[in-house]
């Protein structure tokens, strides 16, 4: 029988040994139900804010397509610190603007270019709601009151800002690509490149925007935001979570199984097969033993001497005399 054990007889030896990948898969579903119990369950909550009146005068075109640039700019703010700073302070949330940031995101959804969805994920359901209402109660003070007052003040202040954004974004841009000439590894390099792209595009929404804003009239309600929805929960995760953990885990816990079931019957099956063999095998003798000869038949007898005679060699051949002759 060969060393290697063959995968016929490992997988019919395998079935011995089913109680450890089912034990591992209790195990791990165990552990994956555990494991989403004890992290808090994530809830989000989201706000839409418009950007411009519904009145009569949005229909001019110039307006709209303001009001369209500016939402992305509105996007962006929502995620700053002159918004956040105030939301943490204003709801005592006890931690800093820029931990904040992670739970926030804001985007200009394809279907309506005017509109900014706010969207803020937390443990409590009523923390999330509470958040996105802030934000977008706080992106509207920063906006001029609807309708119609959009003054030049305003429209100046806005520029302000757009400015002041551009030069960030072209800073971080240049920063990026400094960073990207001085790094080898490939990933990493995919990687910045894609942020370049990013930050690219978004300067390019400000831009778009800045020419707008200053072309825009200055009695038209183009940079006016109002709250469209109040905050509501989009969903709670908590339920796909535990299934998808619960599920990883018992997926995870089986593999782990077989593979020590497979070592097992393996090994098993190799020491049967030595074993086998070793009692199979005949004893041959070995070929480098000789016989022994035998030292005393091969040793000269001596001759019997009879009381009172003598020996003579004669020619090789002995002759007795006896005494006295």
């Amino acid at each position: 029988m060969t060393q290697d054990i063959a995968v016929a007889e490992v997988s019919r030896r395998i079935f011995r040994y089913w109680w450890i990948p089912v034990l591992l898969a209790v195990i791990g579903l165990a552990v994956g139900v555990g494991a989403a119990r004890t992290v808090p369950a994530p809830h989000r909550a989201q706000a839409t804010v418009l950007v411009g009146s519904t009145a009569g005068s949005i229909t001019h075109s110039s307006t709209i397509k303001a009001s369209q640039d500016l939402a992305s700019f509105y996007a962006d703010m929502a995620r700053r610190e002159v918004v956040l700073r105030p939301v943490a302070q204003r709801l005592n949330l006890h931690i800093s603007w820029d931990l904040l940031r992670n739970q926030v995101s804001a985007v200009v959804p394809p279907q309506n270019l005017r509109l900014v969805q706010i969207t803020v994920v937390a443990p409590k359901e009523q923390d999330s709601m509470r958040i996105a209402d802030a934000v977008a109660r706080e992106l509207v003070i920063l906006s001029p009151p609807l309708p119609g007052g959009n003054e030049q003040a305003f429209v100046n202040n806005q520029v302000t800002h757009l400015k002041a954004t551009i030069a960030d974004g072209e800073a971080e841009v240049a920063r990026l690509k400094d960073v990207l000439a001085h790094t080898s590894d490939a990933a990493t390099q995919d990687d910045i490149r894609k942020q370049i792209r990013t930050q690219q595009r978004l300067v390019g929404y400000w831009q778009r925007a800045y020419v707008e804003l200053i072309s825009v009239e200055p009695s038209s309600d183009a940079g006016g935001l109002q709250i469209l929805d109040s905050a509501n929960p989009v969903s709670n995760m908590d339920r796909s979570a535990l299934v998808k953990q619960a599920a990883v885990g018992a997926v995870g816990g089986a593999a782990i199984g077989l593979v020590i079931a497979w070592i097992l019957a393996a090994r098993r099956a190799r020491e049967d097969g030595v074993t086998a063999e070793r009692y199979q095998r005949p004893s041959a003798p070995s070929a480098t033993s000789t016989r022994e000869p035998d030292l005393g038949a091969m040793r000269p007898t001596s001759p019997v001497r009879e009381p009172g005679a003598t020996h003579n060699h004669v020619g090789g051949v002995a002759t007795k005399e006896k005494a006295g002759r």
